[in-house]
């Protein structure tokens, strides 16, 4: 994969101490990290993975067992998933500011999250003429091959001793999110170029809330409610459970309201 990293600008307060051995396990960091302009490209495909005009850091700390942990995180100008060319596009996923906060990371596999509220977000849905989707089938091509990269054996040994290694971490990967919530003027568009004409429609969401999101218990039910003005006619409001990590994503939710607008 030919990736491009470009910032504009890096500020880091704190210690930072780095051994013989890569990241992370030669490294001892605690401090605030400050970057802005950041952008991540794919260059094969011509795909912006991320870009934000400000990430600020508060108290992150790095060890050499793999830990790492940042008290409050702050991206300011979010933009995920977009073209560089042609760039007429809009992003798959933006917001006007994240705030995250509590973040620990164990062996670069559990993540783990208190609490991410989202400002202002803007997300699409785009199916193209050939049943395609916009930027998702990239993506999990993208996922595809970093996941076959990932499992070459390097130089030093076979594919056997990499799966080896990673058993003996005893980390399962996997993510836990105490709340996510969604406030501010957001968006959700709509495009289907299968059907003729074009059908379009816009989700606007008041609010959305997802709580106690773990994908190490998939049976687990993760309580939402979604505050949204659906088109130009209807107030709606949902809440109910979901699963997100189930071997089928189910939901059980009501609808609490929907008024239709004159």
């Amino acid at each position: 994969e030919k990736m491009n990293f470009e910032y504009g600008g890096l500020r880091w307060a704190g210690q930072f101490n780095s051994g013989l051995s890569n990241f992370p396990a030669g490294l001892a960091a605690e401090g605030d990290l400050s970057i802005s302009n950041l952008a991540v490209t794919d260059m094969q495909r011509k795909l912006e993975l991320l870009a934000s005009k400000t990430i600020n850091l508060k108290s992150l700390k790095a060890d050499t067992d793999t830990h790492v942990s940042i008290a409050e995180a702050k991206i300011n100008g979010l933009n995920l998933i977009g073209q560089t060319e042609p760039a007429e596009n809009a992003s798959l996923f933006s917001a006007s500011e994240v705030q995250i906060d509590s973040i620990t990371l164990e062996q670069l596999r559990k993540l783990s999250i208190q609490s991410a509220r989202i400002v202002a977000a803007e997300a699409m849905l785009h199916q193209k003429s050939d049943g395609r989707w916009l930027y998702i089938n990239d993506l999990e091509s993208f996922a595809a091959d970093s996941d076959r990269s990932q499992k070459k054996p390097s130089s030093g040994g076979s594919a056997g001793e990499v799966q080896s290694s990673d058993r003996k971490a005893g980390v399962q990967a996997g993510v836990q999110i105490g709340s996510l919530e969604i406030v501010g003027d957001s968006v959700l568009h709509f495009d289907d170029e299968t059907v003729n004409p074009t059908f379009h429609t816009e989700l606007r969401l008041k609010k959305a809330l997802l709580t106690d999101v773990d994908s190490y218990q998939p049976e687990k039910a993760s309580p939402f409610l979604i505050e949204a003005l659906s088109g130009r006619y209807a107030d709606l409001k949902l809440q109910g459970t979901v699963q997100p990590f189930g071997e089928r994503i189910g939901s059980d939710q009501r609808r609490d309201g929907c008024r239709h607008r004159p």
